[in-house]
């Protein structure tokens, strides 16, 4: 028989101002501009590079972005490589944005995702936001069943983009002691 199959280890930090870690959290953001990019262009979503990367400018100073204070930048690592990220912006005094959840294809399928998306809420608890939001493109399917599994519901659109968009939140006050319980693990 096959041996049983086990989840390798996932270690989620908080980007920091090192250089190494900004580089690494900018390529992962930027992979994610182009598979947005690269993706079926009858999905509604402007197709290329050039019609994504102006709709994305916490790209344009991402250290900027992602340390300022109320924000948070998170890697992931699995097997001694950065496996994926996702990112957590202010978007009013009690509510935060979860942007750029992205897992590298060769760590996919192994709950990173998952753990990327309980750290950053949190995170966003930790920095006292009462409330996450976040919006996907209709056709990631999985990243909408992730969001759902996690608590989040559909919301007022947060942003006007020039294609579809699923938009979501989730209360954190209401969450606060199962998502801190339910990580430890991760």
């Amino acid at each position: 028989p096959a041996p049983p199959l086990t989840r390798p280890p996932v270690a989620v930090r908080r980007l920091t101002a090192s250089a190494t870690y900004v580089a690494a959290g900018l390529a992962l953001g930027e992979e994610y501009v182009v598979a947005t990019a690269a993706e079926d262009p009858g999905s509604g979503v402007p197709y290329g590079i050039e019609a994504i990367r102006p709709l994305m400018p916490d790209l344009d100073d991402f250290a900027g972005t992602y340390q300022a204070e109320g924000t948070a930048f998170l890697v992931a690592e699995c097997d001694g490589a950065v496996a994926g990220g996702v990112g957590l912006i202010r978007y009013d005094a009690a509510a935060c944005e979860m942007k750029r959840l992205w897992v590298r294809e060769p760590f996919r399928s192994r709950g990173i995702a998952r753990a990327l998306s309980l750290a950053v809420i949190e995170e966003a608890s930790a920095l006292g936001y009462d409330r996450m939001l976040l919006d996907v493109v209709p056709h990631r399917t999985a990243a909408i069943r992730l969001s759902r599994s996690l608590g989040f519901a559909d919301a007022d659109p947060i942003h006007d983009y020039p294609f579809p968009m699923v938009p979501m939140a989730l209360d954190l006050a209401d969450t606060r002691p199962s998502y801190a319980s339910s990580s430890a693990g991760s």
